[in-house]
């Protein structure tokens, strides 16, 4: 459950942070919005310590903290292998997504768009798997939720790749 101290957000959070924030314990009475084009004065802030450096580290505490919290204590039996399809986005698209698909259907993934589920259904999905594959972006994210051990594989842009650019996902893999 979460502490008594409220939380400084953006005036309107976006429905998933706020299913996620709702069921980390935080209710909407113990938010304070600020607006993007207002200042706040605050005569005392607690600022947490920072768990990620730059896309380059993230702290294996992270992800523990999520999984303790949010898929729980009861083990899940993990079965599942996804594949994080954005044949529904605009942005970061496979783009041979049907040739991929249909290699990865033959080995045992199913296809799964994340954006179409609740935030606890996501934690309950990922929190199965054992495999998990898909272009970089936030439904990648969900690999916090996965048991220790699960084999992530995030396609990148081969500019981002080439470019030694914020390879943030790989990070976010070695901690989980």
């Amino acid at each position: 459950v979460a502490g008594d101290l409220p939380l400084v957000l953006p005036a309107e959070p976006a429905p998933h942070q706020r299913q996620l924030l709702a069921l980390l314990g935080y209710t909407p009475d113990r938010f304070i919005g600020i607006r993007a084009d207002e200042l706040a004065e605050f005569s005392s802030l607690i600022v947490p310590s920072r768990l990620a450096a730059g896309g380059q580290y993230i702290d294996p505490m992270l992800p523990q903290w999520y999984r303790t919290r949010l898929v729980g204590q009861n083990p899940v039996v993990a079965h599942r292998k996804l594949y994080l399809t954005r044949a529904g986005t605009s942005r970061r698209r496979v783009a041979n997504e049907e040739a991929v698909r249909a290699v990865l259907l033959k080995h045992g993934f199913e296809v799964v768009a994340p954006e179409a589920l609740s935030v606890s259904e996501q934690i309950a999905l990922f929190a199965q798997a054992t495999h998990i594959a898909g272009a970089t972006g936030a439904a990648m994210t969900n690999m916090l939720f996965a048991p220790p051990g699960a084999v992530v594989t995030v396609f990148y842009n081969q500019h981002l790749a080439k470019g030694g650019g914020d390879l943030y996902f790989d990070a976010m893999a070695r901690a989980c």
